[in-house]
């Protein structure tokens, strides 16, 4: 599985996860409507119903009063149209009957109101007192048809407050749930998303540690590859990488430490004065013939060829110690200071008055001391001036390589007779 494949499964988690949390709450919003729409189907219309039939049934008891004040065309008038009100709102009523005993109030309020409009067509042309008629029996009918709408009215009232609780209950149901769901996916979101988090940090972390560990010079550090992906590739390619650094650690690197080894013993053997600088022109090692004449390794190494062998010290074969650069300190002030030679005391032959034989020899002492003191100064310009184009040089190296191998091996052969003759102790391959 590659990086990319993790990270979208990881965002493929929490659009799931809000997939599932807003179907939860579309589902949930849709059952709430659904008990409010419940609520208005069964019982909103009977209240209204009933609420039209109380009113109606006002009017017309209005009308009565108004028969009795001698308004017989407006009590009429107003009897006809509120009969056909309460009329409309029972048949709602009628039918639509949901909660227990409804059906019997709707029954009840079906049998006094016909009786209630019976007796009230008897008394509009009813002669004699009216008024006691009108109190004695068309009243109580009224009363007991007006008191069948309030129970009616009462107990869709009740049913919708039943049904209001319930309605809150389920919504304080439905959002616990729906808050635990989301707690829930969040929680799970979290945890794979930290757990994908560590399958790709956690390997890059290790990978960080070994390349540490790397430069600081601990080859033998590996990575653990603990998937396919492009950070395992990564992880299998640094192992390799590592593993051919330790292989040329062994190949090359024990060569190079024999050969180093090897050349600062020849430059500590010869008797020549040698001096080893870097690229910047600073000391790097310093044989013992010419710590007799520069100073030691803990002055010398480290600093710059012109200040441990300044020109008049090296041309020189024994050389003043106080001839050249030189650096003094008192009370925690340096001051460098260069010294050199006010008189000539040398010596040298009066040369206009010895034989040619003389002058030959005293000529090529000459050359020779200048000579040397050019090629201790390791000017090549000035070396390759007196080498010249011939091939003197080039046998005078020969010979003395080939003399001085000579003088190594006969060295050697007397160490080895020596060993054997028990002179000197001598361990072997260490």
């Amino acid at each position: 599985m590659t990086l990319r494949t993790k990270l979208l499964l990881g965002y493929a988690g929490f659009v799931l996860a809000l997939g599932v949390l807003g179907a939860w709450s579309a589902r949930t919003l849709n059952q709430m409507s659904a008990v409010s729409g419940r609520i208005i189907a069964e019982n909103y219309d009977s209240v209204v119903a009933a609420q039209d039939m109380k009113e109606s049934l006002e009017r017309v008891d209005s009308a009565a009063l108004f028969e009795l004040q001698g308004q017989h065309d407006r009590a009429t008038a107003q009897a006809t149209e509120h009969r056909m009100r309460f009329n409309a709102a029972f048949a709602k009523a009628a039918a639509n009957i949901t909660e227990p005993g409804e059906r019997e109030v709707v029954e009840a309020i079906g049998i006094g109101r016909d009786a209630y409009f019976r007796r009230f067509d008897d008394f509009l042309p009813a002669s004699g007192d009216r008024t006691a008629r009108y109190f004695g029996v068309l009243e109580p009918l009224f009363n007991a048809v007006r008191a069948d709408c309030d129970r009616l009215l009462h107990l869709n009232q009740e049913a919708m407050r039943r049904k209001a609780d319930l309605a809150s209950a389920i919504a304080r149901r439905w959002f616990y749930i729906t808050l635990g769901l989301a707690l829930l996916l969040m929680v799970v979101g979290v945890a794979v998303e930290f757990s994908l988090s560590n399958a790709i940090v956690g390997p890059v972390r290790q990978l960080t540690d070994a390349t540490t560990k790397v430069a600081a010079g601990d080859l033998d550090t590996a990575v653990p590859v603990h998937s396919s992906d492009e950070i395992g590739t990564l992880a299998v390619g640094f192992n390799q990488m590592a593993g051919r650094i330790r292989e040329l650690r062994r190949s090359d690197l024990g060569k190079l430490l024999i050969a180093q080894q090897t050349t600062d013993a020849a430059i500590d053997s010869l008797y020549d004065p040698v001096i080893v600088t870097d690229g910047d022109g600073l000391v790097t090692r310093i044989n013992p013939a010419a710590e007799r004449l520069f100073g030691g390794r803990v002055d010398t190494v480290g600093k710059r060829i012109e200040h441990v062998a300044p020109g008049p010290r090296i041309a020189q074969a024994v050389s003043d110690v106080l001839l050249g650069w030189q650096r003094a300190t008192r009370d925690g002030v340096s001051t460098d200071y260069y010294v050199r030679q006010l008189q000539d005391w040398k010596g040298s032959l009066e040369v206009e008055g010895i034989p040619a034989s003389v002058l030959e020899r005293y000529a090529r002492i000459c050359a020779e001391t200048l000579a040397r003191a050019h090629a201790r100064s390791g000017d090549r310009i000035a070396i390759a001036a007196y080498l010249g184009g011939g091939d003197a040089f080039d046998h005078a190296v020969g010979e003395f390589a080939a003399a001085y191998a000579d003088k190594a091996e006969a060295d050697h052969a007397a160490l080895r007779q020596a060993v054997a003759d028990g002179r000197i102790k001598a361990e072997y391959d260490v």
